[in-house]
């Protein structure tokens, strides 16, 4: 179904696209140059065609760094894939990421044309080992894609993978190693992307409040941190390399370990004012039939914790609805819920069953029921950060720069407030922190005026 690539015409470029979470972008980020060190002249492909440049010069590699968390994430990705194999009936198409670690998932994305590996390394040691599929040491244009001028404004600097709560719904335990990355391989992996130009880094994870409880990372050297390392103390030590002018995020920490400790680094300089703290249920019975480890109750008190510490900061969340076991009521109890504790923004996604997990054996709501609670939240949820963000307006924000247009920019605040604003030709600013006033706010972003 694949063919063979061993012919006489190079293959010009390769290109990784990814679906899913923070932590599928970091390992993306982190295998282009690992592809560029190669040989080859890799990039990231954001959207869902390639560059024109490319349609008749050589046969493309194509990565398709997939996610199998939802059904939605899985139905695009092998979306994707058909659309390559149709209009580039020549391209390698690899298939990698938590996709290809599922045994029928894995089987889907096959026969659609897609060769699977479990892992980057795997991948580009059978790449490594075809015929012609490099592009020769020209093809390697550039070797500095960690820079901001050649990839996303802010990076993700990926700290542990796995998890071990296997909540009812989540088969992420079943598809991803679980580790902890060594702290002194962060620190480096830090100071590699400040000197990069990066001025904001996210440590990212599918669950970095185990990063020191899970496992280290297999070392070479046979070597192991001699001591104790939490989460804590590896952002303290991340903060400790900032220069003036940059800024640490966390992509999302569970509710058990929004520790006091933790919620403490939020008044020191460096940390963005923005917590992203899943909730997923207002509903106590929903909260325990999901397995997730904490009540209702529990999760409103850290909030309260973390306003204390942070009163300028914003609270984000993911919240999943249409629950097998939710009722009209438990849906309720959650919109109760996050009218009191007053959220910024709310990812809503409805609940479809994942084959493999405990909650795909319980009788699934009706669909149509599932879909119009999520949009009723989503609607509630808007209104209510409208709310919240306006007490903003007036006052001062270092704004990351990420996008430049002929009319103007766009970026993101400390607290995570989308801003935009003008004059155009910020280009050279793309990756920089610059102080903005906020002027105003519609309720789904503010305009903002450089200072």
């Amino acid at each position: 179904m694949i063919g063979s690539f061993r012919d006489n015409k190079r293959v010009r470029r390769l290109f990784i696209k990814t679906f899913g979470c923070k932590v599928n972008y970091s390992e993306s980020v982190e295998f282009i140059g690992l592809a560029q060190s190669a040989g080859f002249n890799a990039s990231e492909l954001t959207g869902s065609r390639l560059p024109d440049d490319d349609t008749t010069a050589g046969a493309p590699v194509v990565i398709v760094n997939s996610c199998c968390v939802t059904a939605e994430a899985e139905r695009k990705a092998l979306q994707f894939v058909r659309r390559i194999r149709r209009e580039y009936p020549r391209a390698l198409i690899l298939l990698t990421g938590c996709g290809a670690r599922h045994e029928g998932i894995r089987r889907q994305y096959a026969e659609a044309g897609a060769r699977p590996f479990a892992f980057f390394s795997q991948a580009l040691d059978w790449l490594n080992g075809q015929a012609d599929i490099h592009g020769g040491p020209e093809a390697a244009t550039d070797q500095s894609s960690h820079g901001p001028a050649h990839g996303r404004a802010r990076t993700f600097i990926k700290v542990q993978d796995g998890c071990t709560c296997r909540c009812s719904y989540c088969i992420i335990p079943d598809v991803r190693p679980y580790y902890s990355r060594r702290p002194d391989a962060i620190i480096n992996e830090v100071r590699k992307r400040l000197d990069a130009g990066y001025r904001e880094l996210v440590l990212t994870g599918v669950n970095i409040g185990h990063f020191g409880r899970a496992p280290w990372h297999a070392d070479p050297r046979g070597e192991t941190p001699s001591e104790r390392w939490d989460v804590c103390r590896l952002i303290d030590a991340v903060l400790a390399e900032l220069p003036v002018d940059a800024r640490l995020r966390l992509s999302s920490i569970e509710p058990e370990d929004a520790t006091a400790e933790l919620l403490e680094l939020y008044t020191r300089p460096g940390l963005c004012a923005h917590l992203h703290m899943p909730l997923q249920s207002g509903s106590e019975p929903v909260l325990q039939a999901m397995r997730r480890q904490y009540t209702a109750e529990q999760y409103a008190r850290i909030v309260a914790d973390f306003r204390r510490c942070c009163p300028d900061g914003a609270l984000t969340t993911d919240i999943l609805v249409g629950y097998p076991t939710e009722s009209a009521g438990d849906f309720q109890a959650t919109l109760d819920l996050c009218t009191e504790l007053g959220f910024e923004r709310v990812h809503g996604f409805p609940y479809s069953p994942r084959p493999g997990t405990p909650a795909a054996l319980l009788n699934p709501l009706p669909r149509p029921e599932v879909i119009d609670r999520n949009r009723r939240l989503i609607e509630h949820t808007r209104a209510l950060a409208a709310g919240r963000w306006q007490r903003f307006v007036g006052r001062q924000a270092l704004v990351l720069v990420e996008e430049c247009s002929a009319t103007g920019w766009t970026g993101h605040g400390e607290a995570y407030q989308i801003v935009c604003g003008g004059p155009p030709g910020l280009d050279e600013q793309i990756g920089r922190l610059i102080p903005v006033r906020l002027e105003a706010c519609d309720g789904a972003g503010f305009t903002g005026r450089l200072i």
